[in-house]
């Protein structure tokens, strides 16, 4: 079965693109760099929809917490497709920093590795009258 794209053109740089995806020509789960498999197909905002064809929507996903929507017009009949992204989530669960006792005078002294959870997104981290050292990425 041959699938037919049809695309909302991005609106903005630096936002993500969201697919929404679909089986594919042999059952196969469809991504963006699947349209040359289509016999040529690639994505417009407009073309003719032979019947027994299928299509697929996208659009580029605006700030966390908001709404975007595109509308598909199929022969005069219009439906809309909304995508909703996730609020931000860059406030971890409570956690706790097991305490050091009985430690020499004027040393340096590091505590265990903690590994906040509860959180997706990068949070922010900084401390007083001390140092952080993050294991891995730090972006």
């Amino acid at each position: 079965m041959r699938r037919l794209l049809l695309v909302r053109s991005p609106q903005g740089s630096g936002k993500s693109t969201l697919l929404r995806q679909d089986l594919g020509l042999d059952g196969h789960v469809l991504s963006p760099d699947d349209a040359r498999l289509l016999g040529g197909s690639t994505w417009t905002t407009s073309l003719r929809l032979r019947p027994g064809l299928s299509f697929l929507v996208r659009l580029t996903t605006g700030a966390n917490g908001t709404s975007a929507d595109a509308v598909v017009n199929a022969g005069g009949i219009l439906r809309d497709w909304s995508v909703d992204t996730r609020v931000l989530d860059a406030t971890p669960n409570v956690f706790s920093i097991p305490a050091m006792t009985a430690q020499p005078a004027n040393t340096l002294v590091q505590s265990a590795w903690v590994t906040p959870t509860g959180y997706l997104d990068p949070a922010p981290i900084s401390v007083a009258d001390g140092e952080i050292l993050v294991d891995g990425d730090t972006t």
